[in-house]
């Protein structure tokens, strides 16, 4: 699939109208300075394009910026990664992406 295809895949999945708005340029920004790279390209259009967040097959995606729209009992995806960057074993341009509970997660290299 497309990134233009896999986009309009996360808009049907909103039908109901339940996720949030997209992310603003400047939270995208922020997140990809605190990594130290930029966020993916597909994840990047669809924060700020789709959905700040919420969105997902298996599980709801962490949001950059927004703590109203709380899709776990996980923080915003810059304070996760901040929580975990300079410990033992955790690469420092790997982002959280969602949990899957239990302290599993998924996560997403920005490199």
């Amino acid at each position: 699939m497309t990134h233009d295809e896999i986009i309009h895949r996360v808009r049907e999945q909103d039908a109901a109208g339940e996720l949030p708005p997209p992310a603003p340029p400047e939270a995208v920004a922020w997140l990809e300075v605190a990594v130290g790279h930029l966020m993916p390209p597909l994840l990047r259009r669809i924060h700020l394009e789709v959905a700040d967040g919420g969105f997902g097959r298996w599980g709801p995606a962490l949001s950059f910026t927004d703590t109203t729209y709380r899709f776990s009992d996980s923080r915003r995806m810059g304070e996760e990664y901040l929580g975990r960057r300079g410990t033992p074993n955790h690469p420092p341009s790997v982002v959280p992406l969602l949990t899957w509970g239990c302290a599993i997660w998924s996560l997403v290299r920005t490199r």
